[in-house]
């Protein structure tokens, strides 16, 4: 992929474009949270899609650096009622292990810029949520 070096590459990674052909769940749980506070009256019907591409990953058995984010926008955006926070907590933390993350790193980071960025991105959702 060429880019502009001089552009973030967040203006790569998160574009709708780009999320929605590599990860819709994601985008749909941006787009929720989102809706939450510019648009609350499509935040329901928004939310109960999210949940259902949700249980489609979770079904298929996928586990996905942008299936993990989903889950954390989605604990940091719930509902006050929501009580699945922890399971959703714990499911990004399983998935977490499935990617390994729990194995000491030495201090070199992926060669691939972008390979580097989303577990960069991932790291920081985790040890900020």
């Amino acid at each position: 992929m060429s880019r502009d070096k001089s552009a973030p590459l967040t203006t790569v990674v998160h574009t709708f474009d780009h999320l929605n052909s590599r990860e819709p769940l994601l985008l749909t749980a941006i787009i929720s949270a989102a809706s939450k506070f510019f648009r609350p009256q499509y935040h329901r019907n928004l939310l109960e899609y999210t949940h259902v591409l949700l249980n489609r990953v979770v079904n298929a058995g996928e586990c996905s650096i942008e299936a993990i984010q989903a889950l954390l926008i989605l604990v940091c955006f719930k509902e006050p009622t929501d009580k699945s926070a922890w399971i959703k907590i714990g499911m990004a933390v399983r998935l977490g292990y499935q990617h390994g993350w729990y194995r000491p790193r030495r201090c070199d980071l992926p060669e691939d810029e972008l390979e580097m960025r989303w577990l960069l991105v991932s790291h920081d959702c985790l040890v900020c949520s």
